[in-house]
């Protein structure tokens, strides 16, 4: 397998990492104190949800944050952008498809398939 390939897969991986590791989630999951100011005007009204409700915040926030994701990805493949990691560039739909389509995948598990 070529570097700028596996380059390319560890980027659509970590990608898809990042997603699901929202830290406000984890927080509001947790039953954790917010430290920062713009999270204690919350605080009150998340202490008043029962586990199942914090549970359902924290999964909305998970999705914003793998949306904005996604949404980027759409954007630099709209705009043909070309995607760099680590000083090298990485192949444009390399599975004949789009790097937003690949982010999605991993989110869900695929497997990677074959190279085109």
């Amino acid at each position: 397998m070529s570097k700028d390939l596996d380059e390319y897969k560890r980027l659509m991986d970590k990608l898809a990492g990042l997603a699901s590791s929202c830290v406000t989630a984890k927080k509001i999951r947790n039953e954790q104190t917010f430290l920062f100011d713009g999270e204690k005007r919350h605080y009150e009204i998340l202490l008043s949800l029962n586990a199942e409700q914090r549970t359902a915040v924290a999964d909305l926030l998970d999705e914003a944050r793998s949306g904005g994701i996604h949404d980027a990805l759409v954007l630099f493949e709209d705009n043909d952008c070309g995607l760099v990691s680590n000083g090298i560039k990485l192949p444009k739909q390399p599975f004949g498809t789009q790097s937003f389509y690949d982010f999605v995948g991993r989110l869900h598990g695929d497997e990677w398939p074959d190279a085109t």
